[in-house]
């Protein structure tokens, strides 16, 4: 295998940590609810993340590129 250009890491490594912080702010940000309201409660939230987008989201922040230099 060729290895990644040092330019392609760094921006790649960039965009992971990107991702990894998203998922860590959806954990404080409220969200509409079905009745319309937005919910607050730090334990709702975090509920509702976990139940919807979390493993959607953990899964694309996994740093393969980075696993994949690692194994080289």
């Amino acid at each position: 295998l060729k290895p990644f250009p040092f330019e392609y890491t760094i921006v790649v490594a960039i965009i992971d940590w990107i991702f990894i912080l998203d998922c860590v702010i959806r954990f404080y940000i409220p969200y509409l609810s079905k009745s319309g309201y937005y919910v607050h409660s730090s334990a709702k939230i975090r509920k509702h993340y976990l139940r919807t987008w979390f493993a959607i989201d953990a899964i694309s922040s996994i740093p393969w590129d980075f696993i994949v230099l690692c194994l080289q």
